[in-house]
Order: structure tokens, then sequence, then C-alpha cells
């Protein structure tokens, strides 16, 4: 399959509006997705491709490896508002909060990485991971403070002082033993669904006919789609 520049023109309207959604909580990604939550086996499988060679190949590998997974990914995690395939986020705010929580979305969540702020001199602080405990079990998922702790003073009050990083997306599909959060079948179909659509329709889908997405791909994605704004 050739991969043309309308194909890149509309993985890139994906990434923007990934973008714009971590955006609106003041969240970017640190650290990009490099294990895709769906194979090439499965690709050939559930796209009747013909394949040769050992270990099996086709001649639409550069297509499905480079745009069509990672595209119907993209797409399903920016509808969801969720993380798929697992990547490292920054949450950025300008002091902490008066609760004793905060909010981590584009979940799930795995873990946390750290969480930092700025002290008098502008020097990055790093806030103990014994005084905050992960709640990724209720939704949202949050970070909260451990018992009879209170968050730290953030004399330094600028743009961006407190920062926290971590971990999202499902478990990967090799994990053994199986990693806390299975990648939920509905998902996976509604991925190969889109991925089915795409490869059927190779110059008809660009960046402004993404309404053209079948009702069939939402209606799998719906059950999970956190829906936080706009899809």
């Amino acid at each position: 399959m050739i991969i043309t520049e309308s194909w890149f023109r509309w993985y890139d309207s994906l990434a923007a509006q990934r973008y714009a959604n971590l955006q609106r909580y003041n969240v970017r990604t640190v650290a990009e997705a490099t294990v895709e939550p769906i194979t090439l086996e499965q690709c050939y499988w559930h796209l009747n491709i013909d394949t040769d060679g050992s270990p099996p190949g086709s001649d639409h590998d550069d297509w499905l490896e480079n745009i069509g997974i990672p595209g119907a990914r993209a797409w399903c995690e920016a509808y969801l508002e969720l993380t798929i395939a697992q990547q490292t986020l920054e949450l950025a705010t300008d002091q902490f909060p008066s609760e004793d929580f905060i909010d981590l979305p584009f979940g799930p969540v795995l873990s946390i990485e750290s969480v930092t702020y700025l002290d008098d001199g502008g020097n990055d602080v790093v806030f103990a991971d014994t005084d905050y405990l992960l709640d990724n079990v209720s939704e949202p998922h949050r970070l909260y403070l451990g018992y009879e702790m209170e968050w730290p003073e953030v004399v330094r009050q600028v743009r961006n002082s407190v920062r926290i990083r971590y971990v999202v997306g499902y478990s990967l599909p090799d994990e053994s033993p199986p990693g806390e959060f299975p990648l939920p079948s509905r998902i996976r179909i509604g991925m190969l669904l889109l991925l089915g659509h795409l490869f059927n329709n190779r110059e008809n889908t660009t960046e402004l006919k993404l309404e053209e997405i079948p009702i069939g791909v939402k209606s799998f994605l719906d059950w999970d789609s956190k829906r936080l704004g706009f899809a």
C-alpha cells in the first residue's frame, strides 16, 4: 500500500486533536507510545491479508505500522479521551489545590513517576512519594495526599510551578502476568473496525472527512468513553 500525502494529513489531524484535548487540562505527553495494542498478525486476520515469508509479512506492513495501527489507536484515544497505548503524561498547575486530591485525566493511570514543585529560588523540589498515593480504582483516577499529610507550600507561584508526571495506558498485550488494566475487547474491536474502514477507503478519508467514521466503531467505544469535552 502506498502512503500518500492525504494519509499524512489525516494522521497529523489526529495528533492535533489529541494535543487539543491534552491542552484543555494543561497536560503534555513526555513519552510517546512505543508498543501498539494491535499486532500485525491481528491485522492480517481481520483484514484478510495474505502473507508470505518467515516471519510472515505483507506489502501492507509499512502502512499498517506507520499509519493504520497508530492512526486507528490515536482516533480512538481522542474519541474516548482515554489513553490506550502506554505513554507518560505530565499535568502542570500553578499551585497545589485546596482539596486533598488532584484529578489525573486521560487514564487509566498505571503509576505516578514524580510530583515536583518550585521553591523560592526557582529550583525543582521533589515531593516525597511516601506523602501521596494513587487511587486508580475510583473514577476519575486521582493522586491523594497521604494520611495526615499536607501539600507543601509553593512560595514561587509561577505558571506550571507544580508538575505531576504519570504513566497511563492499558496493559501491554504480551504482559505476563496480565497487567492491572487489560484492554477491553470492545475497544480492540473498535480499533480493528476503524482500521478496516481506513484500509478499504484509502483515499476517501482525510482530515476533512473524519465524520465518515462508521457508527459501529463509536457504538463499541461509547461503553468506555469519558467524553470530557468533544469527540
